[in-house]
């Protein structure tokens, strides 16, 4: 492959997982409004990050069940879609400044965020449909705060890359 061959096909991949994702988050927003209610005003978060099974208890008296196992279908695309962009992104990072070994960290971290938020999904679906522990909703609550951290260090990577010059190609 030519390099400016090469060039077009990471671009083109990269917008399409962009779009993908993007996408994904248009439809997670709007098939989410069914978990919004007042006892849940940030929707699946809420789920998330309820510790205790009082608070559980609370989200499964508020939601019905169709429209969580739906969001959850819906967030596996989502993970399907964003892994896919992270993956790109950094990749394309790279390629284009020549940081090999930062770059596959970062990859890698965009596989791990997406396992964490596959592992977190089921536990949710699991906690939702059947009696569980506190333990099992600790469990979700620290697979999603180092997921949201795996994230927001991506994004912090992508953004500080913006300052490097890029290699030509």
């Amino acid at each position: 492959m030519t390099g400016v061959f090469y060039f077009q096909y990471m671009k083109r991949k990269w917008l399409l997982s962009f779009f993908a994702m993007l996408l994904m988050i248009f439809v997670m927003r709007w098939q989410g409004q069914t978990l919004v209610t007042e006892v849940s005003p940030r929707g699946i978060i809420d789920l998330e990050f309820a510790r205790t099974t009082a608070r559980l208890q609370q989200l499964q008296q508020a939601w019905f069940l169709k429209d969580l196992q739906l969001n959850i279908l819906l967030d596996f695309v989502f993970i399907g879609a964003y892994t896919f962009f992270f993956v790109n992104t950094a990749f394309h990072i790279k390629k284009g400044r020549d940081w090999t070994r930062i770059g596959y960290a970062f990859v890698w971290l965009a596989f791990v965020a997406g396992l964490l938020d596959v592992v977190e999904n089921i536990l949710m679906y699991l906690a939702f449909t059947k009696s569980v522990g506190a333990s099992s909703l600790n469990l979700i609550y620290y697979c999603a705060m180092a997921k949201f951290s795996l994230i927001a260090l991506l994004l912090l990577y992508f953004v500080i890359s913006l300052f490097f010059r890029s290699k030509r190609i």
